[in-house]
């Protein structure tokens, strides 16, 4: 596996350009300078959204959840109950992603200044938590967006694969999810999975104050080696085929496999299906789910 380093640059259209035109990966050690969610903590946010109800996810290879097109929540709990597993900095795998504090609390958007580097944002912005230990499987966003992920509290080790990898990462058929569980990396036996050492990507760690831009299709694993809290600005890719594969991803096939879901049966048949795919394609490849 070659993983190199990734540019930080600043939160200027003149510097994000090159970067946005040829779709390549970068940190801003700028995008928030004037936000002021840079002031937000944990006692801010229990006395905002305290009262809010969360889903909150663990890993979703040990709770057989491998081939879903969408992880299930663990618990729905009041955000203040999360906030305690945060603020222990205790191991946990439980994490929380997705979250639309924005919704229910609207005047918070004004602590979000967007910086002015040529791209046009949409009006979805989404919370990510974390305590230690936790982490996201390797994938890739069904939407095909353009990512923003800025930093605010602690830390978190990212890994990022361009959408070529999708062979090498062991991409799970009609899915957007990699076979391979990135937690447990070191206990794959190399012979076992080749592809693995083909892969070409990028490693960092993002701090507080940081913004990487994910282009649209990347995939990424991402830990959190701390308590860590992150928002997430999106744009639409600059690509039609993009918006259209985005479009088809959200509002036909994520919709057909979570009505099969419903069924038992019809689910075990489409895992059964995703089985045999993978087996045809990775050949002598042992099977975990």
């Amino acid at each position: 596996m070659e993983l190199k380093a990734i540019d930080r640059i600043s939160a200027t259209e003149e510097a994000f350009r090159p970067y946005y035109e040829q779709q390549i990966p970068c940190v801003f050690t700028d995008f928030t300078a004037q936000w002021k969610m840079r002031d937000w903590d944990y006692d801010f946010l229990e006395k905002v959204a305290g009262d809010d109800l969360v889903k909150v996810y663990s890993n979703a290879y040990k709770n057989g959840q491998a081939l879903d097109v969408q992880t299930k929540e663990d618990l729905e709990i009041p955000f203040r109950d999360f906030l305690v597993y945060l603020r222990e900095n205790k191991p946990s795998e439980y994490r929380l992603f997705l979250f639309d504090i924005f919704k229910e609390h609207p005047e918070l958007i004004e602590h979000i200044e967007q910086p002015s580097i040529g791209v046009h944002f949409l009006n979805y912005r989404f919370c990510f938590f974390g305590g230690p230990e936790s982490a996201t499987r390797m994938h890739y966003d069904i939407d095909y967006s353009n990512v923003f992920l800025s930093q605010f509290l602690g830390r978190k080790d990212i890994l990022l694969f361009d959408r070529s990898q999708g062979e090498n990462l062991y991409q799970i058929p009609l899915t957007t999810h990699s076979l391979i569980d990135f937690s447990r990396l070191e206990e794959y036996e190399e012979a076992d999975y080749p592809n693995l050492q083909q892969l070409k990507g990028y490693k960092l760690s993002l701090y507080p104050g940081e913004t990487l831009f994910m282009p649209s299709g990347y995939w990424h694993y991402i830990a959190y080696p701390e308590s860590s809290f992150s928002v997430a600005l999106r744009s639409m890719s600059s690509k039609w085929i993009d918006v259209l594969h985005g479009a088809n991803n959200v509002f036909v096939s994520r919709n057909i496999q979570r009505a099969i879901s419903f069924s038992p049966r019809m689910k075990r048949m489409m895992d059964d299906y995703k089985k045999q795919l993978i087996r045809k394609r990775y050949e002598n490849i042992p099977i975990e789910f």
